[in-house]
């Protein structure tokens, strides 16, 4: 059933003409993201940005980040008791709140920005967002050829949601809520121009054989590479070019809302870091929340200035990494659990029959690691099951918490 928000948006879209061109937003981004670019490109990338892009983007740290943030949101609530039980002690980082429509616009600003930082560390200009969406004759072509009644559809909503009368009044996590099935879920789907290619066929993280055997598989290193790309799955569309421009889209759509609210200043740069010297109003991502948005296990860019929580993501990297280092948290906590009941079992034997300290804690590490390692072989096939349901996105459909 559609929510009265759809439709209260559908019928002023049926009635909206405002075109985003006439407001006045200065440069692009609103100066949102000045720090890093003094200099941009339209249309489609240059090599060189789309080089950078993917060495940043590929890695194998944010195509699992980007996957498991879209995934556990909806497979959250899907997980029986058991389930979330064992998830917890796996990986405490990724239990979910309930992630809505700010979550959804704060982990995708943070995305551009990590992309912009990089391109500014090789000396390159930054990619304009779109503001229209590409028609007949222009990059990217649509998926399947250009369809007028798809495309007249997609602008009509466009145009709505850019319209400072939409905007006015209206809360941040409704109108992320709202453009994340819709909108955007129609602008990787019809911009999508080409499928999996079948070399990455297995590289997806619902493939059986991860499935089989999360604890021994290894992310294939072909796996990493850049043309690995579709637009329309969670752990390769933002590797795609695509993804950028149109996610620029979403964020001007972020940034528009924000003036139109009142923040001058637009929104702030980072949680808690202020809107960079920017005059006026400056919106912060966890006034409306109260919670700081939920960024999951979110990769660090480089090894400088990490906290010692900081270096514990690195294990986000690849499925395998990602187990291996939760099955050694979660043996490490069993063993504190119990050592000491076991060294006074142990106490309570007569001298002759008791094993040293170091002989018993090396049993019991062995048997709690055992024990681990069989639990997590039945039951994480079990919660990857549910997760792939959520792996790719698609027209109408919202991989947020419901």
């Amino acid at each position: 059933m559609a929510s009265t928000a759809w439709l209260g948006f559908l019928l002023f879209a049926a009635t909206a003409h405002a075109d985003p061109e006439v407001m006045d937003r200065g440069t692009p981004y609103n100066g949102q993201f000045d720090r890093y670019c003094s200099s941009w490109t339209d249309g489609e990338p240059t090599e060189a940005q789309k080089k950078v892009l993917g060495e940043v983007m590929g890695q194998r740290s944010h195509r699992l980040w980007h996957f498991m943030w879209h995934a556990m949101p909806r497979s959250w609530q899907k997980f029986s008791q058991e389930e979330k039980d064992f998830f917890t002690e796996l990986s405490p980082d990724w239990i979910p709140p309930r992630v809505g429509g700010i979550d959804f616009f704060y982990m995708h600003h943070m995305m551009i920005g990590m992309l912009f930082r990089a391109f500014r560390e090789k000396g390159l200009p930054c990619m304009k967002p779109w503001i229209q969406l590409p028609g007949m004759n222009e990059w990217p072509p649509m998926a399947g050829g250009f369809n007028p009644d798809t495309y007249a559809k997609m602008d009509r909503e466009r145009k709505a949601i850019f319209a400072k009368e939409y905007l006015s009044g209206r809360g941040l996590q409704e109108l992320g809520r709202m453009i994340e099935p819709n909108l955007h879920g129609r602008m990787h789907v019809n911009y999508s121009i080409v499928d999996r290619l079948p070399k990455y066929k297995d590289c997806a993280y619902n493939t059986p054989m991860l499935m089989a055997s999360p604890l021994t598989t290894a992310f294939k290193s072909y796996c990493d590479e850049p043309q690995n790309d579709f637009l329309k799955g969670t752990e390769t569309a933002h590797v795609n070019p695509i993804f950028f421009k149109l996610h620029g889209m979403v964020e001007m759509m972020l940034i528009d809302w924000a003036l139109a609210n009142g923040y001058t200043a637009g929104v702030e740069d980072e949680l808690g870091k202020g809107c960079g010297g920017r005059e006026g109003k400056c919106y912060k991502f966890d006034q409306d929340l109260g919670r700081a948005p939920w960024l999951g296990g979110m990769p660090k860019a480089d090894e400088k200035g990490k906290s010692a929580r900081d270096r514990g993501h690195e294990h986000h990297g690849d499925l395998s990494r990602f187990v291996q280092n939760g099955m050694e948290r979660m043996a490490k906590k069993r063993l504190q659990k119990n050592w000491e009941t076991e060294w006074r079992k142990e106490q309570a034997k007569p001298a002759q029959n008791r094993r040293s300290h170091r002989a018993l804690r090396s049993e019991l590490e062995k048997r709690v690691r055992d024990e681990v390692k069989r639990e997590v072989e039945q039951k994480l096939p079990k919660v990857l099951k549910v997760m792939h349901q959520y792996s790719q996105m698609g027209d109408g459909i919202s991989l947020l918490s419901p």
